[in-house]
């Protein structure tokens, strides 16, 4: 049912994000991530993401959760599964770093985090905040006024979910049905 990914690559408090050159979210900071292909498992669909856009092969990557989104542009829902990967003790990773895809460079987990930052993602930073806040794998749904989040909420999410796609999409299904009864796009209501 989702059909993209985002990677959170940690360095102790850093973590390691793109200045995006071009669309979804462009000129802001985010994870690395893309689209899932056909055939391909949304964990397999990270690590190959990861390799892509930063040249790490990281072998641990642990599911953190989904970030989910609906707006008034549109009436299609979408969202997006959401991965961590640490870089290994010893291992550097140099940034500044120029890639086909943006700038990566390691951020201060308390910068990304600041309420004030507004060159991040902030479907990221609200997500960020909400696994700080419970601790887990949550899941994440913004509302968008076209480009804008006006509201979001957030609920805990077994990190086993990833694993069953069955289970994960009868999940989403009725995620987005439960939605649909009791949340009117912001300006239609």
């Amino acid at each position: 049912m989702l059909i993209y990914n985002l990677g959170i690559i940690r360095k102790g408090s850093q973590i390691l994000l793109l200045n995006r050159e071009r669309s979804s979210w462009m000129g802001c900071w985010n994870g690395v991530g893309g689209k899932i292909e056909q055939g391909e498992t949304p964990r397999a669909s990270m690590h190959r993401e990861m390799l892509e856009e930063t040249g790490l092969d990281l072998d641990s990557i642990s599911f953190i959760g989904f970030i989910t989104w609906s707006s008034t542009v549109g009436n299609v829902p979408g969202g997006m599964y959401i991965y961590e990967a640490k870089l290994p003790e010893g291992e550097s990773y140099p940034t500044p770093k120029a890639t086909e895809e943006g700038i990566l460079d390691w951020k201060e987990l308390e910068w990304v985090l600041h309420p004030e930052n507004r060159g991040v993602a902030s479907n990221l930073s609200v997500f960020l905040r909400s696994c700080h806040a419970q601790a887990g794998a949550v899941h994440l749904h913004g509302y968008f006024d076209d480009e804008d989040m006006v509201d979001h909420m957030s609920f805990p999410l077994d990190a086993s979910i990833d694993k069953d796609l069955l289970r994960t999409n009868a999940y989403l299904h009725d995620f987005f049905e439960k939605y649909r009864m009791y949340r009117t796009p912001v300006g239609q209501g």
